[in-house]
């Protein structure tokens, strides 16, 4: 008989979120598969308890039949941190899932994903489309995430933004290190192209993972930090760089591919620069951009 069954955690990290979290717990509590149990960290939010305060009363009111666990930084300390802190206080779970404070799952996600990563003892990680939402509520153009199935290396480093639509080997993930706590803007793309490289990836198709960057901001609460950004995807291409260089990723992606990957990130930096009239910065990007273009090309030619 085919085993369907790991031991899953669920991890919320929150920051000055005390109405906004309660939508994302709500749609953990409606899982079809329940978690065995649930850690929410609060990033010692500035807000006198509000939201530690929101999150007790959501628990004793509610009363999951799961275990519940609530952690307090005394300061902030930053979200990679705070995912670090939720992961260690769950170690010995099989399976971990990040759901983000201001996202939804569809009531089947843990139900398609922990059969899925127990079936499959070799994939390291699984994952389901997402669908973000517009600012007048409107759902965008769906996210597919079926090009992450096998070798999810080259999909990570052009898809960032997966973590609340995915589940996770925790093993996998405390033998990288956890997160880098020096990290809080591309943590989640400095985990996961590491990971991609210890075995096959899978894809869940089925309902998506909402992921609503409006929700927090539209009800005063601490917006997410992707809408603070001016320069995301310099620092995106800087961490992919960074990770090539430092692991053997030759298995899963070849020397052409990665530099055609670093070649567009680069122009996408110099075209978000140049939005924003930084012109030394656009044209030293777009000086990037060619030199990972021609490395690209004669790398290959070498092979």
């Amino acid at each position: 008989m085919t085993n369907t069954s790991c031991t899953t955690a669920v991890m919320v990290p929150v920051f000055k979120r005390p109405k906004t979290v309660l939508r994302t717990l709500d749609s953990i509590l409606a899982q079809t598969r329940l978690p065995d149990v649930l850690v929410i960290v609060d990033d010692g939010s500035p807000d006198e308890g509000a939201t530690v305060q929101s999150v007790k009363k959501w628990i004793e009111e509610k009363a999951p039949s799961f275990k519940t666990m609530l952690i307090e930084h005394p300061q902030n300390r930053g979200l990679a941190s705070t995912r670090n802190t939720g992961m260690e206080a769950v170690k010995d779970y099989e399976l971990i899932a990040f759901l983000d404070s201001d996202d939804l799952w569809p009531p089947d996600f843990l139900a398609r994903a922990v059969p899925a990563l127990a079936a499959q003892p070799n994939a390291v990680a699984a994952t389901c489309d997402r669908q973000r939402i517009r600012a007048d509520g409107s759902r965008r153009k769906l996210d597919s995430e079926e090009g992450i199935a096998g070798n999810a290396t080259p999909w990570i480093m052009r898809h960032p933004g997966i973590v609340s639509s995915s589940i996770f080997r925790t093993k996998i993930l405390l033998e990288e290190g956890g997160y880098n706590e020096k990290n809080d803007c591309t943590e989640d793309t400095e985990m996961f192209m590491p990971v991609s490289l210890h075995g096959p990836w899978i894809y869940l198709p089925g309902e998506p993972a909402i992921i609503d960057r409006q929700v927090a901001g539209e009800m005063g609460e601490e917006v997410n930090i992707s809408r603070k950004l001016q320069d995301s995807f310099y620092q995106w291409v800087i961490t992919i760089e960074k990770i090539y260089r430092t692991h053997d990723c030759s298995k899963n992606i070849s020397h052409w591919r990665a530099h055609q990957i670093f070649t567009l990130l680069w122009l996408c930096s110099a075209h978000q620069f140049l939005k924003q009239g930084k012109m030394i910065r656009t044209v030293r990007c777009l000086w990037f951009a060619l030199l990972r273009f021609l490395k690209g090309i004669f790398g290959r030619r070498r092979s």
